[in-house]
């Protein structure tokens, strides 16, 4: 018998908006690796950080974000990556650090199918009725950006936009169209609701674009539940994680 496991952070999905805007970007990911102060800045170093920011940031895509949201608050990525913080200090339009990333599982070691299982978990104290431009350093699939949105909508905040030094081809488009959910749905058929069982996927519309992108890479669900039991099979369960809950085990569908 295969088995899968996933960490339950007990958030539901909430539906992307149809008039979502793109994400605001300033650099490409190439340009943010050649800081020199790069990697300091990922560890967690301030100043490194403001260095790269400083470098990298584009003062017409600040103007752009500051006349369309003048009232909003941001609201960086909270964790051992100091850029965001930076990113959003050198906007200057006020800033709440009262979320913060609390898993501890890094998302940039985890192969693009395990980003799924191991959605970021997130605590602290969301100010209901405020509007929050979430900021962070560089969007790939967007899963993190995903998971603190739902955080503070169910918590009785508003996501306005995002905000990134950097984004991957394609990965501005944050919310997904109809248009990419509709082929999403052509391709697998009815087969695609057995990723919602395996609690890999809980709605399909609350994913990101580039999320969806990656799934329709794969030539069928069957293809995605083999690669999922590729990654995570274990003879016996592996020690859990204080800050992500327990463990659940099920069969997937080969």
């Amino acid at each position: 018998m295969c088995v899968l496991y996933f960490y339950d952070i007990q958030q539901k999905p909430v539906v992307w908006g149809e008039n979502f805007p793109k994400g605001y970007g300033h650099t490409s990911i190439a340009y943010l690796k050649r800081c020199p102060t790069y990697s300091m800045a990922k560890r967690g170093n301030l100043e490194a950080a403001r260095m790269v920011v400083q470098r990298s940031i584009k003062p017409h895509r600040v103007h752009e974000l500051v006349t369309r949201f003048p009232k909003a608050i941001l609201l960086p990525v909270i964790g051992c990556n100091a850029i965001p913080i930076a990113m959003a200090t050198e906007i200057g339009l006020p800033v709440w650090e009262g979320v913060y990333r609390a898993d501890v599982v890094p998302r940039k070691s985890l192969p693009a199918i395990a980003r799924f299982l191991h959605k970021p978990v997130f605590k602290g104290r969301v100010r209901r009725g405020v509007d929050y431009v979430i900021v962070d350093d560089v969007i790939t699939q967007g899963g993190t950006v995903a998971a603190l949105r739902e955080y503070v909508l169910e918590n009785g905040g508003n996501i306005v936009a995002v905000v990134a030094l950097a984004y991957s081809v394609g990965s501005h488009h944050i919310a997904p169209t109809p248009e990419i959910l509709k082929k999403l749905h052509i391709k697998f058929g009815y087969e695609i609701f057995i990723l919602q069982n395996t609690k890999c996927v809980r709605s399909f519309e609350a994913l990101t674009q580039s999320q969806i992108r990656y799934l329709l890479r794969f030539k069928s669900v069957k293809n995605i539940c083999n690669r999922i039991n590729a990654l995570y099979y274990y003879p016996a369960p592996p020690p859990p994680l204080k800050a992500q809950g327990g463990f659940y085990y099920l069969n997937v569908l080969r």
